[in-house]
Parts: C-alpha cells; structure tokens; sequence
C-alpha cells in the first residue's frame, strides 16, 4: 500500500469537496495535526481512521486506495451485455449491498 498516494488522495478529495483541514479533521472526529500529518505522508492511517475521513469526504474507501478508474470501469462492464430486466436487477442488488455495508460492517 503506497501511503504516499493516499495522502494525496485525501488532499485532492479534500479540496475537490472545498473543505479546509480543519472542517475535515471537525468532521472525521480526528485532530486537524493527524490529517495534517497523513496528507503529507509523516503517518500511516488506521483503517477506521481511514473509514472516518472517507465518510467525512462522502468518497468511498476505494477512492482512498485507487485511482477508481480501474474498478468503475470493471464495474460497468457487468452491465455491457445485460439485458434491462438484468441491468436494472444488478443495480438494485448494488444499492442493498451498499446499503447493508453502511449499516453492518463498521459496527
């Protein structure tokens, strides 16, 4: 795990959401010195660290640890030859299982 790009990535997704260190750091529940301290690679994030700041940052963790590309463009290729029934049935299946990872897995 590159904690370099990481860091990057929270400083990007920061900015891009117009939020200060100070507002990020507010509304992870997290020091402003940490985020500080992980944007400019002097630390290494706990995963529930982590899971604070992308929630923070309304991104998803996968963000934090790619550049997403890769996984959107996997994810759609599902849907290339699908049906509509299909498509609109995978899409529903997506959003439960989003849904039921927000509400279970960080428990």
């Amino acid at each position: 795990m590159d904690y370099k790009e990481i860091g990057a990535r929270i400083r990007e997704a920061r900015r891009a959401a117009g939020m200060t260190q100070e507002a990020l750091a507010e509304a992870a529940e997290l020091s402003v010195g940490y985020i500080r301290q992980l944007e400019y690679n002097m630390k290494c994030a706990r995963i529930s660290s982590l899971l604070r700041i992308a929630d923070a940052l309304n991104i998803s963790l996968v963000q934090l640890f790619t550049d997403g590309q890769a996984i959107n463009g996997t994810f759609l290729a599902l849907f290339d030859d699908c049906t509509e029934d299909e498509g609109q049935i995978l899409y529903d299946m997506a959003q439960a299982l989003k849904q039921s990872l927000r509400e279970h897995w960080r428990a």
